[in-house]
């Protein structure tokens, strides 16, 4: 929520302090996206509003007044995966998307999600360094990932299976971590 001060702090604090992006230059760019609409029509869809239909064109959106200001050229968004039914983020969708001379890139599509944390965790070996990741659903009222949601699970096993430690990339691993996992 745009009022909740301390999640923004939390999160704010993390990209200042995390060391691939301590020494980046940053901007925050406020919005209230994800609640102007109704619940029913978050309802009616199979994976929501936001997931289905308005995170590619919304997150690219949010970016339109920063690119004219530093006079930016290319956009990126990180690919998703695609479900039946449509999906809000596709490489096709994303890169019609245009204003002024700016192209949107969607980054890394074709690669599955294992092919992508088995680049980041080659690029932590060769730096030395794992990178802490933030992909958890449950993010709000802390800092980091639950290590209980299916998000979290995901990149869990992904990291597992490139030979790496979750618990290097940010990830809590408790006794009952791999039981919950086998049971979800």
């Amino acid at each position: 929520e745009i009022g909740d001060t301390q999640q923004w702090n939390r999160c704010l604090k993390h990209i200042a302090t995390d060391s691939l992006s301590a020494n980046l230059p940053r901007s925050t760019i406020v919005s209230n996206l994800r609640t102007f609409y109704t619940d029913k029509v978050e309802s009616e869809l199979v994976y929501g509003w936001w997931g289905m239909v308005q995170h590619g064109p919304a997150l690219l959106g949010l970016q339109a007044p920063l690119t004219y200001i530093l006079k930016a050229q290319r956009v990126y968004i990180a690919s998703s995966y695609t479900v039946p039914g449509g999906w809000g983020s596709t490489k096709e969708s994303d890169e019609k998307l245009k204003w002024g001379s700016v192209q949107c890139i969607h980054d890394g599509d074709g690669l599955s999600r294992k092919a992508k944390v088995e680049i980041i965790v080659e690029f932590a070996r060769k730096r030395g360094k794992p990178i802490p990741l933030r992909v958890c659903y449950s993010e709000v009222q802390r800092d980091g990932n639950c290590g209980r949601c299916e998000k979290c699970y995901r990149s869990l096993i992904n990291i597992i299976l490139s030979n790496a430690d979750p618990r290097e990339y940010g990830f809590p691993i408790t006794p009952e971590t791999y039981p919950q996992m086998l049971k979800l």
